[in-house]
């Protein structure tokens, strides 16, 4: 299903909050829209705590993932 990524980050976020979930999406490149979790509105039901366009490169998954720990530590 198209929206099976943001589904199970829902229910990841909904059974445990504090787990980091980073979202991979490709919904800007197949619909032409561009697309952030970076408002309230979209924060409210997007529960992913970073969302990153496909193609990535390791590079911002990395810096993604070390962000995250980063947060979860303090």
């Amino acid at each position: 299903e198209m929206d099976a990524g943001f589904t199970l980050c829902y229910h990841i976020k909904k059974k445990n909050p504090s787990i980091p979930v980073i979202l991979v999406t490709a919904v800007t490149h197949e619909t032409g829209l561009e697309f952030d979790a970076t408002t309230k509105e979209e924060r409210s039901w997007v529960k992913a705590d970073a969302m990153l366009a496909k193609p990535i490169r390791f590079d911002q998954l990395r810096r993604e993932i070390d962000r995250l720990l980063a947060q979860a530590g303090q």
